[in-house]
């Protein structure tokens, strides 16, 4: 025991003999001296191996005051800029052929290009060198590149900045840094106050290779157990040491895993290794600015992942044995990445590598102090902080001075724009462009002011017309200082455009565009917004409303931006930091916006200050804007009014969403407001960057079930469609709840004239880059035209989502004023005559009416006056907004209206006198499209930036004439009608738009990085003539054609590796020092040897003009076969031109006539009007196209016929062929002969004449074209003979023997033949050289029923014909292409059918149960009644009298429905292309259904050339099966899903080059087969509008009345007249009354009044000889009687009424017809259809008088919650007392009341 005690104690003192001294800790009184190397490269390493980059080496030296207090300077600093280029891979696998092995990847020699430079050292060697070069005393000489490694490189090139240019960065570098540094922990940073942070930043990246934790006791780890007490005390017992802590560096607080280990190097020595996860910071120092503020969705990927960063550090310590918190670093080696992709995950990314080395050089005692800091200022600690320049990128000195230099330079610039504005813009204008407003950016506001002085910026004179040229290079150098100043952004500018303003410098419209472009591009702070809040304040504001406007706008935007909530990292908000001055200016802010929300003030005036309120989104303007939506602010508070109050809530949801979510959800939630109130409520409420929960979409989802007015559900239904469709990465993380939504919503899918929420959008997954265009349209159920609408669009690159560009336009009353323009109804000759009677007193005084008739209307209104549905007053206004923020705004001018109304003209003198003399219009506008920095800082304390800047120059200039004869307007020519119409044209329009990205690192003195450079170039010329001669019909459209090679389209996209040497401060001579610029340009040879190249050619024969297009592209995996559109691979080019080709034309001339007329010119005046009434009844119209491209010696021509006609015959007449039909015999086609159920003979008879007819639409095509010269082709019309060629008499004779045979011969066989003479004798050669003519030849036939089919029994059909034929002829022995279609019954269908009528039968009649065992046997799943529930209704309805009930409609729509259809295609010689198309097509559809084909290709002999397809589909039209039938195979494919038909267009398959243009919209309507109840354009029509078309109103014979809007409701109508349908607008066209002889009985007398026509349709009694059936066929007949006398009609003819009958040339008003019991009469003018039975009437009209009619059929509003309204507008909830609102009183009422008040279901029903 005494010796283990001796031995430890021995242990102990010789422990304690060792000296601390001896181990180089850091200690007080202690100095030390370091090497420090900084390096940083950037490249594309998977394209290139070439890169830029900087290095910085000094000596660092520490001086330990006290144990805690350290002092640091740098001495002997140097920097140089690098550019070089890594060895290929070829040549590395050269080198390395004896170590590598043999097989190796193509795609993994580029791997280790960078790494292999910055990460190849072992763990080992790195200590190891370390070591060595620290014990050396030899300096790394700049001629060997210092540590560069310059044997791994090609080329190669180092060069060091010279003293000059370094004076100012080592001036500052050298100042003394004071820190704290305890237990490795850097902190309390004290430098200068005069030095800038960027060189506090640097020496922060050297101190932070300092930053370690050698003690894991001592810091609070992220690995700690719950349940461990002591946690990681087995730390002090292993080896290895591994842990992860917070850390603090110039990265920010990050996460830092620690690994601590001994080494062999020594006994005391550790190593320590250190790796950063940047992904899980507290806090990471980060700067964001942009010119238009796009932002980052919360609900998608972060797009700061698409710039990763790590570091890797390597320590070498030497520690006390003592205490291992005392310890030196010996060396230190950091590595570190930055990767930005933009793009896909393979490829295309942009790298940064860092590197620092620290080597301890050598150690010693203090002996001499370096001098301390002077000033001390705390900098806080390792934190990297960005400088708050505020866009200001010179000194204060700098800054204060002006030098002619730079005065010059902005001269020179804006002097050479102006330039190349007026000509052809240069590909240089964009950079030069962007180099102005930089220049601009670093002037103060006296020196703006200055500069623009030089250029004397004084308004315009408007009232000059002739300028000189000196004039116009002024007035356009002007525009372009405008533009540039208005993108300055800084608050020097906005001072200056303050004075300019106030001083009237500018005129109205430039002001505009210097507010609205300062306000979106500046970095707002208190002291600009309070400078744009006095502009909006100032006199000339309020003398100018454009002024005042746009200064309220833009003073909003600043507020937004001043209060926006910053990014975690970013610069502080420059606000007061004091928070309740803070609070005081918002207050300020929010007082001032709302002061013009005063009762006193106009609308218009709210209108705008809404609208500003809307985009400073202040959170104290809710109480006040509640208040005007809920109209406690005033009762009188407009619609518009209300509506932009919701929407100024917009950006104060996302702050308030509770409270905004209480006052928005009540005005949604109340069906008392107005339906355009609700739905920009509910825009709000669920859109998406709101981040509504998923609860509270489905509350209002749910909503939508007990939703009563269409124009909101369809809406809200939509836009949860929307956003659930979406493929944007913005939706991703809410697309879930918005799809769970959704299926809790009730459908609405009621048409186009109804609310609509559209979105369309592009993205493509490998770019990550996509737009979105979303159309939201608020209906009007007042008027067919929308009340508002609005586009949107939104683009998505680079992780970030860009609201671009919104435009909308709100207008009110204007259907009535385009209704006197186009509408059909209206007498009005224009839009003046209906103004100019809209302002006088509305009275129908028609000449035409007969006084009778006048007094028997005055009498009616007396009794029962119905409010008339005026219009809304004209009224609307328009705006854009710019990245979500409202820029302009533009209204209805009042007095413009109140002028056209009161002068009957535009506002706008002498226009047609202008337009004769030619007007000429030249726009031209310089811009910038994006300009957006993001920095981060680097562990060497110089931040990496990710810039993009662009500019885009457009020009756009048009010439014109027009001259209109005899006169343009209608008041200058009464009573005469526009002869012809010549216009000439002449316009360029071209754009250049340059757009630069950069990542780099920027020291102060060098810049280097990664440079992307794309330039577009755009042209577009266009020059011609159009005669129009309306009155013989010919329009001709004459085109220049262009004489030389013109790019219409040029993209070059190149990228680049670059240092940048800035110069600081101006030369010695004074003059401003440029920066140098060296660049390398980045080929992509790693990927490809070789660009991809696609040439593709078109037009040089054919047209004359030939298209190429040109792509040079370097392939992101070397594995596309198409071009691709990736610009970090590589250069691209992408080129359109068009040039003269083979014979190019000097002009072409298009012209179209109707060659109808000149056929019937001969005729007489009776024989011209029954040719006329005959082509109307026919439907003929010929048309003809004839294209002249004018050539001297090959002149193209194409001549294009139309004709159409329609014949109309019956069903016997056409040749039926039963092998077509291919039914199965079981099922034969019907007969003819078999009766209908429940229905006489002669009833069945007349249904079966009306709907025998056969409507065949013919449309016939022919084209006939030139032939195509080739550059083979001669003329040989012209023969050059030479004097001297003639050398005998003998030749000469010989030379015409030869011609004329010749001669002859070419004529009779188009041939050519040429003579060729030489000096000694004549030789013939005829060359067989053949000028096509081409022809071609379309024909389509379309058989379809001419009457709708109202049978049980029937079985139609309806074909199809396509036949094309082309070639030299259309005799179809060339190229022939025919399709045959026949739609009919299918077999399930036809089973069904005969199973109903048999089970029918069987029921009628047991003896027949039977008589068919055959087919009862395949009715066994036909047997329950809900199989055929309508077809048992109708028969039960038939018997009981309704011939017409809704189970009929309903089965007659289910039988009439052809759900089969059978194609037949036969072809001879098709070209290649349509064969390869067909194939692919083909093998689509296989590919698709695989797992539904079914093919037998085994003993399959079809017909040669022809291919058979089969179609069915089910009831439901929701899947279908297909069948084809090849000549080699037949393929069965089962159970398709029919789906919502897509426009699928890929624009990189059109174009050969994989751009990211894939289309795939919805067409918004489902696949529909057709119907004989119905055609398939009324079902169309049907399904896009939502409803009936047109609208009908209908009274049943058992007293039910369906309204315009779907309504059905129980009245009886009494024997006194009812208002069933009225035109209430103020033009009053027509009324429809109703009333009964009897009230027990079902028949009816109408009355029609048109024009001061009464047409009365009454019910009479049969003659009795007819033997009657059916209870419903009652001896009843109609009669017609116009003004007292009985018209006779003639079945199966109409008869035309004129309105003056007197007058054969006065227009018809309306027709009869008469179709078996039933009477038609249609009225064209009005658009008014009334047809009757005498049991039941219907009345159609057209979407015209929407929200225009009264009476019993509703007001046809579209809404069906407004149904029962009154005369007066008042609305009723039974429908009784609605009937009797529109009874008109008479003497027959006290005795029959009591009849008359029948009862009525108060439910609605709808179908």
């Amino acid at each position: 025991m005494n010796k283990l005690l001796l031995l430890l104690l021995g242990l102990c003192l010789a422990q304690a003999s060792l000296r601390t001294e001896d181990v180089p800790v850091y200690d007080e009184s202690q100095e030390y001296l370091y090497r420090y190397e900084g390096e940083i490269k950037s490249g594309i390493p998977h394209s290139s191996d070439r890169f830029s980059g900087m290095k910085i080496q000094s000596d660092i030296r520490l001086q330990f005051q006290t144990p805690k207090d350290v002092l640091m300077r740098l001495e002997n600093i140097d920097l140089w800029t690098l550019r070089g280029e890594l060895e290929t891979p070829e040549e590395r696998e050269i080198k390395n052929t004896e170590k590598a092995s043999s097989d190796f990847f193509q795609d993994q020699l580029y791997k280790d290009a960078f790494k292999q430079d910055l990460f190849a050292s072992s763990r080992e060697s790195w200590w190891k060198s370390s070591s060595e070069e620290a014990d050396s005393d030899e300096e790394v000489s700049t001629a060997e590149n210092a540590d560069m490694g310059q044997e791994q490189f090609t080329h190669f090139k180092s060069e060091k900045i010279s003293e000059q240019e370094m004076a100012e960065f080592r001036r500052q570098l050298v100042k003394v840094i004071k820190f704290r540094y305890e237990i490795g922990k850097v902190w309390d940073l004290e430098a200068s106050e005069d030095e800038p942070h960027w060189s506090v930043n640097i020496k922060r990246g050297i101190l932070n290779l300092l930053q370690l934790k050698m003690n894991p006791l001592k810091s609070e780890l992220l690995d700690r157990d719950d349940n461990d007490e002591a946690p990681n005390r087995s730390f002090d017992k292993s080896t290895g040491r591994v842990f992860r802590i917070m850390e603090k560096g110039v990265s920010g607080e990050c996460e830092t895993l620690y690994n601590i280990r001994d080494t062999l190097a020594g006994r005391n020595t550790r190593e320590v290794t250190k790796i950063k996860d940047f992904q899980n910071c507290v806090e990471r120092p980060e700067y964001s600015h942009s010119l238009h503020s796009a932002f980052i969705p919360n609900h998608q990927e972060d797009p700061k992942k698409m710039l990763q960063s790590t570091v890797t550090t390597h320590v070498g310590v030497l520690v006390d044995g003592l205490h291992p918190d005392r310890f030196t670093i010996q060396t230190v080696e950091s590595r570190g990445q930055h990767v930005f992709q933009p793009h896909s995950n393979q490829g295309s990314n942009v790298v940064t590598y860092s590197r620092q080395n620290l080597k301890l050089v050598e150690f010693k005692e203090l002996t001499k102090l370096v001098p301390a800091p002077t000033k001390l200022q705390n900098k806080g600690d390792l934190k990297y902080v960005f400088e708050q320049e505020d866009q200001d990128r010179l000194n204060g000195q700098e800054k204060t001075e002006l030098t002619s230099a730079r005065k010059k330079m902005i001269q020179r610039i804006s002097r050479d724009l102006s330039v190349e504005m007026r000509g052809a813009i240069a590909p240089e204008s964009p950079r030069k462009f962007m180099e102005l407003v930089r220049e601009l950016r670093n002037l103060n506001e006296h020196q703006l002011l200055e500069v623009l002085e030089d250029y004397q910026l004084d308004v315009p004179n408007k009232g000059s017309e002739h300028t000189t040229e000196e004039e116009a290079a002024k007035k356009q150098t002007r525009q372009i200082i405008i533009d540039a100043l208005s993108l300055a952004g800084t608050k020097d500018s906005l001072k200056a455009v303050q004075k300019l303003v106030d001083t009237e410098k500018v005129s109205d419209n430039e002001c505009e565009q210097l507010l609205s472009g300062i306000a979106l591009s500046i970095e707002p702070c208190s002291t600009s917004t309070d400078t744009m809040l006095d502009i909006a304040k100032s006199k000339r504001s309020r003398n100018s409303p454009k002024i005042q406007k746009s200064a309220w706008f833009a003073f909003g935007t600043m507020v937004s931006g001043l209060v926006r909530e910053q990014k975690e990292g970013q610069l502080e908000k420059k606000l007061p930091n004091d928070e309740e001055q803070t609070t005081q200016l918002m207050q300020k802010y929010s007082q001032n916006l709302l002061m013009c929300i005063e009762r006193e003030k106009s609308d218009d005036e709210k209108l705008t200050c809404l609208k500003a309120v809307g985009n400073a989104g202040l959170e104290s303007t809710v109480d006040r804007l509640e208040e005007i939506i809920s109209g406690k602010d005033s009762d009188a508070t407009s619609l518009e009014l209300r509506v932009q109050a919701i929407y100024a809530l917009r950006r104060v949801v996302k702050k308030l969403p509770n409270k905004i979510h209480n006052i928005l959800y009540h005005v949604y939630n109340n069906p008392e407001r107005d339906s355009e109130e609700r739905i920009a409520a509910a825009s709000l409420l669920i859109d998406p960057d709101v981040k509504p929960t998923s609860s509270f979409l489905q509350l209002v989802a749910q909503s939508t079930q007990r939703e009563t007015s269409n124009q909101v559900g369809q809406f809200v239904y939509q836009y949860l469609k929307k956003i659930s469709e979406s493929r944007l990465p913005k939706d991703n993380g809410i697309r879930t709840a918005y799809t769970l939504a959704l299926r809790l919503a009730k459908p609405f899918n009621r048409g186009l004239q109804y609310s609509q929420s559209k979105q369309f959008q592009t993205f493509d997954d490998k770019m990550k880059a996509g737009a979105s265009l979303d159309l939201d349209i608020i209906g009007n159920k007042r008027s067919i035209w929308p009340r508002f609408a609005k586009a949107n669009v939104e683009l998505h690159a680079l992780g970030y989502h860009m609201d671009l560009l919104e435009a909308g336009v709100r207008l009110e009353g204007l259907q009535p004023i385009l209704e006197s323009l186009y509408g059909k109804k209206s007498e009005e000759k224009n839009i003046f005559d209906y103004l100019k009677k809209k302002s006088k007193e509305r009275g129908r005084e028609d000449n035409a009416m007969d006084t009778q008739q006048l007094k028997h209307m005055n009498k009616m209104n007396q009794k029962l006056p119905i409010e008339t549905r005026r219009p809304e007053e004209p009224r609307g206004h328009s705006y854009i907004k710019f990245y979500g923020n409202e820029i302009r705004f533009d209204q209805l001018k009042k007095e413009d209206i109140q002028y056209m109304i009161q002068q009957g003209n535009l506002p706008v003198p002498y226009i047609a006198e202008q337009l004769r003399k030619g007007v000429n219009l030249q726009l031209r506008k310089a811009t910038k499209v994006v300009e957006a920095s993001r920095q981060i800082p680097t562990e060497l304390g110089v931040p990496l930036s990710l810039d993009v800047n662009s500019a885009l120059l457009m020009k756009s200039g048009v010439s014109s004439k027009m001259e209109v004869r005899p006169r343009l307007l209608r008041q200058d020519r009464p009573e005469q009608e526009v002869q012809t119409v010549k216009l000439e044209i002449d316009s360029n329009h071209s754009a250049v738009l340059q757009v630069v990205g950069k990542m780099s690192v920027d020291c102060r003195v060098v810049q280097s990085g990664v440079a992307l450079n794309v330039l577009v170039n755009t042209t577009f010329p266009v020059s011609g003539k159009l005669s129009l001669d309306l009155e013989n019909k010919k329009y001709r459209l004459n085109i220049k054609a262009p004489d030389q090679e013109r790019e219409l389209f040029t993209l070059k996209s190149t990228p680049f590796v670059y240092t940048e040497q800035k110069m600081i401060g101006p030369t010695a001579d004074g003059k401003s020092a440029l920066p140098v610029i060296r660049t390398m340009n980045i080929l992509g040879k790693k990927i490809q040897q070789w660009p991809t190249q696609v040439h593709t050619t078109f037009g040089r024969e054919e047209l004359g003009f030939e298209f190429t297009l040109d792509s040079k592209m370097i392939s992101r995996l070397n594995k596309e076969k198409m071009s691709p559109i990736q610009p970090l691979t590589g250069p691209i080019e992408l080129k359109l031109t068009a040039k003269p080709g083979l014979y190019p034309p000097t002009e072409a001339d298009i012209e179209l006539r109707q060659p109808i007329e000149e056929s019937i010119r001969h005729l007489s005046p009776l024989e011209r009007l029954v040719y006329t009434q005959q082509r109307e009844m026919t439907n003929e119209f010929r048309l003809e196209i004839d294209i002249l491209a004018k050539n001297q010696q090959h002149p193209r021509t194409m001549n294009i016929k139309i004709h159409s006609y329609d014949n109309q015959m019956t069903e016997d007449d056409l040749t039926s062929d039963f092998k077509e039909v291919r039914v199965s015999p079981r099922f034969p086609q019907r007969s003819s002969e078999e009766m209908e159920p429940e229905v006489s003979s002669e009833t069945s008879k007349k249904m079966k004449m009306l709907t025998n007819k056969v409507l065949r639409k013919t449309v016939a095509v022919q084209i006939e074209r030139s032939p195509i010269p080739t550059k083979e082709s001669e003329d040989v019309s012209t023969y050059n003979m030479a004097a001297n060629s003639f050398t005998t008499p003998q030749c000469f004779w010989l030379v015409w023997m030869c011609i004329c045979p010749c001669v002859l011969y070419a004529s009779s066989n188009n041939t050519q033949c040429g003579v060729a003479i030489n000096h000694r004798c004549c030789r013939f050669g005829l060359r067989n050289h053949k000028l096509v003519w081409f022809k071609g030849c379309l024909n389509m036939e379309f058989e379809y029923p001419a009457m709708p089919e109202w049978r049980l029994i029937q079985d139609r059909k309806m074909k199809a014909l396509i036949d094309a034929k082309w070639g030299r002829d259309c005799s179809g022995n060339d190229k022939m292409l025919k399709v045959n279609a026949k739609w009919q019954k299918s077999e399930e269908q036809r089973r069904q059918e005969r199973c109903q009528e048999q089970q029918h039968i069987s029921d009628v009649d047991s003896s027949e149960q039977d008589s068919n065992e055959e087919l009862m046997t395949t009715c066994g799943d036909l047997k329950t009644p809900q199989k055929w529930n309508h077809f048992k209704e109708c028969l039960k309805d038939r018997r009981d009298g309704l011939m017409y009930s809704p189970a009929c409609r309903l089965a007659v729509e289910d039988r009439s429905l052809l759900r089969q259809l059978d194609i037949d295609i036969m072809h001879l010689n098709l070209p290649s292309w349509m064969e390869e198309l067909s194939t692919s097509l083909k093998r689509y559809v296989y590919f698709t259904f695989f797992d539904r084909l079914s093919i037998d290709d085994i003993d399959v002999r079809n017909e040669e050339n022809k291919v058979r397809i089969q179609v069915v589909t089910n009831k439901d039209q929701d899947v279908m099966n297909v069948s084809i039938h090849t000549p080699d195979e037949d393929a069965h494919i089962s159970n398709i899903p029919i789906e919502q038909p897509k426009i699928k267009v890929d624009f990189s398959k059109i174009l050969k080059l994989d751009v990211p243009l894939k289309l795939d919209w919805p067409l918004g309507f489902p696949l529909r087969f057709p119907s004989t109840k119905k055609s398939l354009k009324q079902q169309y029509m049907e399904v896009i509008f939502g409803s009936n078309q047109p609208a009908f109103c209908k009274i049943r014979p058992n007293d039910r009345i369906q309204t315009f809007d779907g309504v059905q409701y129980k009245y009886k109508v009494g024997t006194c007249a009812h208002v069933l349908a009225k035109d209430s607008s103020p033009e009053e066209s027509f009324l429809v009354l109703v009333r009964k002889e009897d009230v027990e009985q079902p028949d009816k007398t109408f009355q029609v009044f048109l024009d001061g026509k009464k047409i009365e349709l009454t019910t009479t009694q049969k003659s009795q000889s007819e033997e009657w059936t059916s209870k419903e066929e009652e001896l009843k007949q109609v009669h017609v009687f116009i003004d007292g006398r009985q018209v006779e009609i003639n079945p199966l003819k109409a008869r035309q009424i004129l309105k003056d009958e007197h007058d054969t040339n006065s227009p018809v008003l309306f027709s009869l017809s008469r179709f078996g019991d039933k009477v038609i009469l249609m009225s064209q003018q009005h658009g008014l259809i009334v047809e009757t039975d005498g049991h039941y009437v219907q009345v159609k009209v057209p979407s015209a008088y929407r929200g225009k009619l009264s009476g019993l059929c509703g007001n046809f509003d579209g809404e069906q919650d407004s149904e029962y309204e009154g005369p007066s507008q008042e609305l009723y909830r039974s429908p009784s007392d609605f009937g009797l609102s529109y009874r008109i009183p008479s003497k027959e009422y006290q005795v029959n009341a009591s009849q008359d008040q029948a009862s009525g279901e108060d439910g609605i029903q709808t179908y």
